[in-house]
């Protein structure tokens, strides 16, 4: 069984890791989303919301909601960021 600091290390690494992802991707696409972390961490999953800010064009806002075990109550980490992707140049609007 993990201690709770070894229960947040790892959850603020697979952290790191989920957002470097997203911020991989070349488009954003607002909407909930789910998943896990594979073999290595199977009783962590995870629940995101990505959403344009309106107010400011290329902005996202990212909800990430880390889960350990069946139970959707059992919450590890929530983490709230903002991700600016930039439009390619030559694109068209």
């Amino acid at each position: 069984m993990l201690s709770e600091a070894q229960v947040n290390t790892t959850a603020g690494q697979l952290i790191q890791q989920r957002l470097s992802t997203i911020r991989c991707m070349e488009v954003l696409r607002e909407g909930v989303s789910n998943g896990d972390f594979g073999e290595e961490f199977p009783n962590i999953r995870y629940e995101e919301e990505i959403r344009a800010v309106t107010t400011i064009p290329n902005l996202f806002r990212v909800k990430l909601h880390l889960i350990r075990g069946p139970d959707p109550g059992s919450s590890v980490s929530n983490v709230e960021a903002l991700l600016y992707k930039p439009e390619k140049i030559g694109a068209s609007p």
